[in-house]
């Protein structure tokens, strides 16, 4: 099925649905979407240049540097993902743990300190139980960890190995 018979099909389908029918339901993509989940535009271009991880008791503090490297003042969200490598259980994306938005001038480079609690580096297991498995690692970035978000917006995240 090529986009334009899959996007006529879930038009279709929406356009049948009453609002009672929709609400609360989850939001099917027939197709890639145009922008990944954490994607955000900007009047500039502004990239993570410098990230580490450290533990705070059981939880963790990510500290980023962050820049605006365009020409233009403009804001920007810092973003950390967790991901659980070799656990069963992980979700198949990184999943959202932190994030700050940040105002930055032209050129300005600025330190932001998130933090990341044990608890979201945890899994849910068949039973229903949140348990750590899996090597815990952090991505942070102005977006999420994947080829789509690095494609559109020409920055990478940093990956940060959890103890």
């Amino acid at each position: 099925m090529d986009r334009t018979e899959a996007s006529r099909r879930a038009r279709e389908l929406v356009s049948r649905m009453t609002v009672e029918e929709a609400a609360g339901k989850p939001t099917v993509i027939v197709g890639k979407p145009l922008y990944p989940f954490g994607f955000g535009l900007t009047y500039s271009k502004v990239a993570v240049t410098k990230a580490s991880c450290s533990a705070d008791g059981a939880n963790y503090k990510v500290y980023i540097d962050v820049q605006n490297i365009g020409k233009a003042d403009t804001q920007d969200v810092v973003q950390v993902y967790a991901q659980n490598g070799g656990s069963s259980n992980a979700p198949l994306n990184p999943r959202l743990v932190a994030f700050r938005r940040v105002s930055l001038t032209a050129g300005e480079k600025v330190s932001v300190v998130l933090d990341v609690k044990a608890e979201d580096l945890m899994v849910v297991d068949g039973k229903g139980n949140r348990v750590r498995e899996g090597r815990p690692v952090l991505y942070a970035g102005t977006c999420q960890p994947d080829a789509c978000s690095r494609s559109l917006s020409g920055t990478e995240t940093i990956e940060l190995e959890v103890d």
